[in-house]
């Protein structure tokens, strides 16, 4: 039984091998038709638009925080508790979206316009 388990567990590990790799070589080539779609669509002056039976594919944009001094951050984190929302793991894009509009301004943080390609497939 156990030569039986063990090339189980080879046999999941090359499975798991060859999904990985498959899996970063079409995410790379999914960010590069991404890329050819952004370029497309600010050339032809839309930021949407749909394929029939396919599905459509839109530019959205979102204000996120992008750190310039983390010092002036802190700072002005630490001079009010309730500001400490503004953190997680990364910066809070919506605490920092509403405190942008409070506040119009936050040390040590400057407003960065995330652009995404929303695709939806037809149903």
């Amino acid at each position: 039984m156990k030569p039986l388990i063990e090339r189980l567990f080879a046999v999941r590990g090359q499975i798991a091998e060859i999904k990985e790799r498959q899996l970063k070589e079409l995410e790379a080539e999914k960010k590069d038709l991404e890329g050819q779609i952004f370029g497309a669509l600010e050339d032809a002056g839309v930021d949407a638009t749909t394929l029939k039976g396919t599905g459509s594919v839109s530019i959205s944009e979102q204000i996120v925080p992008q750190a310039e001094d983390w010092d002036k951050f802190y700072e002005y984190v630490l001079a009010d508790k309730m500001r400490f929302m503004l953190l997680n793991k990364a910066l809070n894009a919506p605490a920092f979206r509403e405190a942008l509009q409070i506040e119009g301004e936050i040390p040590g943080l400057v407003p960065f316009t995330k652009r995404t390609l929303s695709v939806r497939k037809a149903a």
